[in-house]
């Protein structure tokens, strides 16, 4: 996913739709991950 500033993707992390998806789903159900986090230059 890409975001238009820091401020934007704060605001979709700390979502209560998406938190509770990552403790009921995400979490649970999820054995290995990879995440990058960049910013463009």
């Amino acid at each position: 996913m890409t975001f238009d500033s820091a401020q934007s993707y704060e605001s979709y992390n700390l979502h209560p739709d998406h938190t509770r998806f990552v403790q009921s789903r995400w979490i649970p159900e999820l054995a290995d991950f990879m995440e990058i986090d960049c910013t463009t230059l």
